[in-house]
């Protein structure tokens, strides 16, 4: 059997990080009589961070990398090690999302629908539905993209983190003519955060807590 004909897939694999700050909501106080408060906002300038999340893989070397990682030469049944990492890097509990988006959208669903795959996020390994929650999905037809969204299930207090998965797959049923005229493909993973602390009591998730934004 010459393997060549069955299943020859190289693909240079470009994983991108991008770390995303969010800012907590401004809240308003009033003092009266001869009293002054002073409240100072919580800030995420250079000179002190109070609320900021970040973003980053590990190296081979254990070393971090908060670019993101090339891989070349990839074949059908490669895994790839990845493991996007989000750290509360501020002073205050968090609530926490991660969007990872896709490229050759078209060509990638088309691909796993042809092979019965159901999901193309199958293709992350070491994910973990407890403590993680998968969201909605976005597909934007126009870029050719498809955006998953992840959402922890627990707060994230500071300095603590979480990792969403350790690895990426390339199903072994892929064959290069299910990719003429692609040479490479990317993954961007984007980390978001808002405060967990004085919200609305009817906000308990970070679905919730996100869905906030959107309301408003």
């Amino acid at each position: 059997m010459k393997m060549n004909k069955k299943k020859v897939l190289t693909l240079a694999l470009v994983l991108c990080v991008v770390a995303i700050l969010s800012v907590g909501s401004l809240a308003w106080f009033n003092a009266k009589d001869e009293v002054k408060n002073t409240f100072k906002v919580a800030t995420d300038s250079e000179d002190k961070v109070d609320f900021s999340i970040d973003l980053f893989e590990h190296k081979a070397n254990g070393d971090k990398e908060d670019v993101g990682l090339t891989f070349e030469n990839i074949l059908p049944g490669s895994q790839l090690s990845k493991d996007p990492t989000i750290q509360n890097t501020g002073a205050y509990n968090e609530y926490a999302r991660v969007k990872v988006t896709v490229n050759h959208a078209n060509a990638w669903t088309t691909a796993c629908n042809k092979y019965g795959i159901s999901d193309l996020a199958t293709i992350f390994g070491g994910y973990d539905a407890a403590k993680w929650t998968r969201g909605e999905v976005i597909a934007d037809t126009n870029g050719d993209t498809l955006t998953y969204v992840y959402y922890l299930n627990r707060v994230l207090a500071p300095n603590s983190d979480e990792i969403l998965f350790t690895s990426v797959t390339i199903p072994t049923q892929f064959v290069q003519a299910d990719f003429a005229g692609m040479t490479d493909f990317t993954l961007d993973i984007v980390a978001e955060a808002i405060q967990a602390d004085n919200l609305p009591a009817t906000v308990t998730n970070a679905q919730g807590a996100f869905a906030l934004l959107t309301a408003n």
